[in-house]
């Protein structure tokens, strides 16, 4: 995953104070967003651009619609989104410890007092 999946990817446009920039590095996410731009009725524009080897999507969007589409970005990302732990038995074995240690505070805090 690069880095710039990480980052915000709304801005607001450099020349046109009244637009907001929303930038996307994966088709599907994309995708997605404009999906959700389309089904919540709120207009935008759209470019691609490819820098490098990597496409980039851009969604002009007024700011009068800011709430809402921030809303929807956040739905794409979400919805396509690795989990920080993949492996599903390290996940359950790091809930399971602390649980454990979670108890032995509690436990210690009531043979204390």
């Amino acid at each position: 995953m690069a880095i710039i999946d990480y980052l915000p990817n709304y801005k607001e446009h450099p020349t046109k104070d009244h637009y907001l920039i929303f930038s996307f590095t994966k088709r599907q996410t994309a995708a997605t967003f404009e999906d959700n731009l389309n089904q919540n009725n709120i207009p935008f524009e759209k470019d691609e651009d490819e820098h490098g080897v990597e496409e980039v999507f851009f969604y002009a969007i007024r700011t009068y619609y800011r709430k809402e589409a921030v809303k929807q970005n956040l739905l794409a990302l979400a919805k396509h989104r690795k989990p920080l732990i993949a492996n599903k038995i390290l996940k359950y074995v790091i809930l399971a410890i602390f649980f454990l240690l979670l108890l032995g505070v509690i436990v210690g805090a009531i043979s204390k007092s």
